[in-house]
């Protein structure tokens, strides 16, 4: 039976236990992916068909034979609520993946249902505090964005050098690079321990607080891990690909293509679950090292 440390561990440790802990409940992730996929399809034809319903009503359908559409304040509208249809879709498969693998490392009941249900429980909290994520990181990142975009006029006349663009554009961003690793937890604070959106964000910044090399490196660690899997994966199907088509052989290069596109959708269906393995038992590492001793007692209890 898996269970999570009682005392914190070391890198090597908790990558250790990452990994046993994806092991053991790949099978309901990989489940729920399935599931995330097949009701995205359905989900993504359904808004593009009410979206080719939607331009034909406001885009200016009844204009002259060749005339470019305009956009209306209704498509406008109705291409808000797709994208919030969309985070949340994606936010509550989210939450079931967590719940996926918390309940095997708190050793609660698990099980599909048991996940999908409790994410569905906690869907409004997480989603609350993924937009307030979202909104702080887009205010942190608007200097930076702005300072480059006035300054790529002096660039191309030649009265500004790119390298110092780029220097002071990192600058700017460091503020960005900070609160990206120190809230990182937002959605595992929301699911995982039933905190609200606000007090996710919060909470993820007070965990990390005082362990922010420790993070970026276990982040940087399981993220270079993640990429050089898609980099075997999409090197050699795409590279191919590319010299087929280049060697006119038309047909192998459009084969080696949706070879690749599998491909990659089979190596996302693992690499989401195994960030969010990963991710758990150096998040229960933090509240060790922050919250003390009696954090077991009280997991037990919960």
């Amino acid at each position: 039976m898996y269970s999570l440390a009682n005392e914190p561990q070391g890198i090597g440790r908790i990558l250790d236990a990452g990994f046993r802990l994806f092991k053991s409940g790949l099978k309901g992730a990989l489940g729920i992916m399935l599931i995330m996929i097949g009701s995205g399809l359905v989900l993504g034809i359904v808004m593009s068909l009410m979206m080719g319903g939607i331009a034909a009503m406001v885009m200016g359908g009844g204009g002259a034979p060749g005339q470019m559409p305009q956009f209306g304040p209704g498509s406008f509208i109705m291409l808000i609520l797709f994208a919030i249809a969309g985070a949340l879709f994606f936010t509550y498969f989210s939450n079931a993946l967590i719940l996926n693998y918390a309940n095997i490392a708190y050793q609660r009941t698990t099980g599909i249902g048991n996940a999908l249900s409790g994410a569905f429980s906690r869907l409004l909290p997480a989603f609350g505090a993924v937009v307030l994520l979202a909104i702080f990181l887009i205010i942190l990142i608007v200097p930076s964005t702005a300072y480059e975009f006035m300054k790529m006029r002096e660039v191309v006349s030649g009265e500004t050098s790119m390298v110092t663009v780029q220097l002071v554009s990192l600058l700017l961003k460091l503020p960005y690079y900070f609160f990206a690793v120190t809230l990182a937890f937002t959605i595992y604070r929301a699911v995982i321990d039933n905190y609200g959106a606000f007090s996710s964000v919060i909470g993820s910044h007070k965990l990390v607080w005082g362990k922010f090399w420790r993070t970026t490196l276990w982040l940087l660690i399981v993220y270079v891990i993640v990429l050089v899997l898609f980099l075997v994966v999409f090197i050699p199907t795409f590279g191919s690909a590319f010299m087929f088509g280049h060697g006119g052989n038309t047909n192998a290069s459009a084969s080696a293509i949706i070879f690749g596109v599998l491909a990659m959708i089979v190596l996302m269906m693992f690499s989401l679950p195994f960030v969010v393995a990963m991710t758990i038992p150096y998040y229960h590492d933090l509240k060790l090292r922050k919250e003390g001793g009696d954090l077991s007692s009280r997991i037990t209890a919960a």
